[in-house]
């Protein structure tokens, strides 16, 4: 069912890499599935992105000041737009997979699904609890 229609696409390039099956001998993210995107289609979904900023749908959501991994409160300024699924691994730019988030949560998960990466792993969010009270 899948197969066929990857292999229409050419702006997507799957590769299978080892998968560990025990969560114990989980590695490195590139040593998963991952689908990687060629510079062509990564160039339209950042400028589908650049758009998306423009519009009164992001304003609203950034006007919350919160972030979405670490739940903490900022200036809307200070909120970055942050790719759930990183457009290097096959993301793209539909209000379903864009979330407002803190500049270190962005910089700390660089192009890490959210299952690969969590908020206690940023420095700056390391001395405070990120659990809800």
């Amino acid at each position: 069912m899948y197969g066929n229609k990857m292999a229409e696409n050419p702006t997507v390039q799957r590769t299978l890499i080892s998968v560990p099956v025990d969560p114990a001998e989980d590695g490195p993210a590139d040593e998963r599935f991952a689908p990687a995107a060629n510079d062509e289609t990564i160039r339209r979904e950042r400028g589908i992105a650049r758009a998306l900023r423009a519009t009164a749908w992001w304003r609203r959501k950034r006007a919350k000041g919160l972030c979405h991994y670490c739940g903490g409160h900022f200036k809307p300024t200070d909120l970055t737009m942050d790719h759930l699924v990183p457009l290097i691994r096959g993301g793209r730019s539909v209000r379903a997979n864009i979330v407002p988030c803190c500049k270190p949560c962005n910089y700390a998960k660089k192009n890490r699904l959210t299952l690969e990466w969590h908020p206690e792993d940023t420095p700056l969010h390391a001395e405070r609890s990120l659990t809800p009270s």
